[in-house]
């Protein structure tokens, strides 16, 4: 028996179980921006963006000003649309309901 081996495999059934509830119903809305985006949310996933840090993806750090700007403005007008949360907030919250944090 190979101890990594065993961890490795545990860690997959972990990173599954997290995202199926995260995929469960109610659906989590969260914005596609230079934040909030499909990179951080995998990192929120497999722990490799712990969620109290800042940034949760490569991506925020790198992103052009004018590029952060349209994404600011596209969700300033979005706000009367849906009840605005954190992305990393409302993963902690759903793990948290599932017993799986």
């Amino acid at each position: 028996k190979i101890p990594e081996f065993s961890h490795s495999v545990n860690i997959r059934n972990k990173i599954a179980q997290k995202a199926i509830a995260c995929a469960d119903e109610p659906h989590l809305i969260f914005d596609y921006d230079h934040r909030s985006n499909c990179e951080a949310f995998a990192n929120l996933m497999t722990g490799a963006a712990p969620p109290a840090d800042t940034v949760l993806g490569a991506q925020e750090g790198q992103i052009h000003c004018y590029i952060a700007g349209i994404c600011h403005l596209v969700n300033c007008l979005k706000v009367y649309r849906f009840r605005r949360r954190n992305l990393a907030y409302v993963v902690q919250q759903r793990l948290k309901e599932r017993e799986l944090q």
